[in-house]
């Protein structure tokens, strides 16, 4: 009996690898569109969430803050209350470099190198470094200055330290606790706009923008940017932007 059976030609062959190859090329193609979809969209989710932490935090900051010490359009520096933000009040016989507040009970120098500011009453709008303390007596680095008064038992004051966010000519917002502001706290920050309210000190609005980290190639290779707008009321009725401090 003849056999019948025989194998593929080569033109068979090769049109069968063609197809083979167009169709695990469709494959690859819609594979890789997949990813970069997912590694856009994981960018995006990063940059929601990176600025919204950003601002409640800056929030949370900003509304703890005693004194806003100044405000431009990209830089906010403040002091916040190492006390549990209670104004204190001096029990006087303060002398040039000294405060007293007998109703204390410090532990000694735990105030080292933090600043006390006086916030109403005699010697308003001073702060000073505390260069050490007992517990119940701050002595200072500088003097009282004699044109504002050494404070006395009308003084109001707080133990502080100092703080701020600054944006650069690039795309790093910075944070300070204590020091200059040079930490980075978060990037790909393009826009960071502050603004107190002229009729209300205590209100500031502020714009973060954002941009994620890597271009979008569906978008002709452009970054996805967001946007949070918020406004800030101080806690606190103490706001000298505009120098006094």
């Amino acid at each position: 009996m003849k056999n019948t059976t025989r194998g593929f030609t080569l033109i068979e062959s090769m049109v069968s690898l063609g197809i083979v190859l167009i169709v695990l090329a469709g494959i690859y193609e819609i594979f890789m569109a997949s990813h970069r979809n997912y590694v856009i969209q994981e960018s995006i989710t990063d940059m929601h969430q990176n600025i919204r932490a950003a601002i409640e935090f800056m929030t949370r900051e900003l509304k703890n803050a005693v004194i806003i010490e100044k405000i431009d359009t990209n830089r906010v520096t403040f002091y916040t209350d190492c006390d549990n933000s209670r104004p204190n009040i001096s029990t006087g016989g303060n002398s040039q470099n000294t405060l007293n507040d007998t109703k204390q009970s410090w532990s000694s120098n735990c105030w080292k190198k933090k600043k006390v500011a006086i916030t109403s009453g005699k010697g308003a709008t001073q702060i000073r470094k505390v260069f050490s303390n007992t517990g119940n007596q701050l002595t200072l680095t500088a003097s009282w200055d004699p044109n504002k008064g050494t404070p006395d038992n009308t003084s109001t004051y707080h133990i502080v330290e100092n703080k701020g966010f600054l944006k650069k000519n690039d795309n790093i917002l910075r944070y300070t606790k204590g020091g200059s502001v040079n930490r980075s706290f978060i990037e790909n920050i393009t826009n960071f706009n502050l603004h107190c309210d002229p009729n209300n000190e205590r209100k500031i609005d502020i714009t973060l923008t954002a941009k994620t980290s890597i271009k979008d190639p569906q978008m002709n290779n452009q970054y996805h940017y967001y946007t949070v707008k918020t406004m800030v009321v101080l806690r606190n009725p103490v706001n000298h932007s505009k120098g006094v401090f």
